[in-house]
């Protein structure tokens, strides 16, 4: 569990992390020597400065978080077995402790699923990390078998406006109010052997709906 905390008496004071639960994969961001807590605990995150970053979003997938700073900075922390952190980690203890996910321009919003971190930057691009999984294993991201480290764009030439995931899918609501969802191509065709990369497909056509961001 993380929860974001903010105190109630000014809307510019500093916003922290409050982690509890299970921490076997470092999840929670705290030391190798803590299995678990059963009370809410603050989460420490600093910058290069070694000053305390203010936290706006935060956001938890299958055995790893993420965190935005006011300044669109991203943080991650947890398992990076396949990538998930969007960084190249030397160690356990790397992992278990947030660091950044380096990318090129501000961020307003993250999401993450169970193998893999989005980034939505202001300009209405996207970045990813990681790599989708099924029953069968590694299906990869762009490429078959592909386990991407560092966030690359999602190549799309539309404006996106939101992200949302799930275990083993990415949503993007575009500025044009079409839904578009990122997934590994064999989770639609259960009967075949083929692993493919994900594709893009259109839940939503423009013509019968339109969906706006609120």
């Amino acid at each position: 569990t993380v929860e974001k905390k903010k105190h109630k008496s000014s809307t510019e004071s500093p916003s922290f992390v409050l982690v509890c639960g299970q921490n076997i994969c470092g999840q929670l961001g705290l030391s190798t020597n803590i299995i678990e807590r059963r009370k809410p605990q603050y989460l420490k995150i600093v910058n290069n400065f070694n000053i305390d970053e203010n936290i706006q979003s935060i956001y938890a997938g299958g055995m790893h978080s993420c965190a935005l700073t006011i300044t669109g900075h991203v943080y991650t922390w947890g398992c990076n077995d396949d990538g998930a952190l969007g960084r190249i980690t030397d160690d356990i203890d790397d992992e278990y402790m947030p660091g950044l996910f380096v990318l090129p321009e501000e961020i307003k919003s993250i999401c993450a699923g169970d193998t893999f971190t989005v980034a939505l930057a202001k300009s209405g691009r996207a970045y990813i990390s990681g790599c989708f999984r099924s029953s069968e294993g590694i299906l990869g991201l762009f490429e078959y078998k592909q386990i991407v480290q560092k966030p690359i764009m999602i190549q799309l030439n539309q404006t996106i406006k939101q992200i949302a995931c799930g275990a083993d899918f990415c949503l993007l609501l575009t500025e044009n109010g079409s839904i578009l969802c990122l997934k590994a191509k064999n989770e639609f065709q259960p009967n075949s052997n083929e692993f493919s990369f994900p594709v893009f497909f259109s839940y939503i056509r423009e013509q019968s709906i339109d969906v706006k961001s609120t």
